[in-house]
């Protein structure tokens, strides 16, 4: 009975963590698009707080999510920031969705599910 009860708990305390886990996923997720919105809007200290955010949450994030979709995070970052001092308003825009596409593949590998858990 012990062990019944030792199993259930360390199973809430799993699912818990899942779901403590895509929260945060999710927040920085939608963060990061709204600090991008911003530099996409010319806004003059956009940059440097999107680079700072992302650097400051990559380690973390870079714990449950595969290395290779961190790093086109990353990658669309730097394009965007790149191209907004450029002040070329197409480019800026192409670059920001492929950021916001590199995001959602992110929040995809996240999302909660039952068959994921089973």
């Amino acid at each position: 009975m012990k062990a019944l009860a030792i199993s259930l708990i360390l199973f809430a305390i799993a699912i818990t963590a899942v779901c403590i886990n895509a929260a945060f996923i999710h927040n920085t997720a939608q963060d990061i698009k709204d600090l991008a919105l911003s530099v996409v809007d010319g806004e003059s200290e956009a940059i440097k707080e999107l680079t700072d955010y992302w650097n400051n949450k990559r380690k973390i994030v870079s714990l449950t999510v595969g290395l290779r979709e961190v790093d086109a995070v990353s990658e669309q970052i730097i394009k965007l920031c790149a191209c907004s001092e450029l002040k070329d308003k197409n480019t800026i825009y192409i670059n920001y969705v492929l950021l916001c596409d590199a995001i959602d593949d992110i929040t995809r590998y996240e999302k909660i599910s039952l068959a994921g858990i089973f």
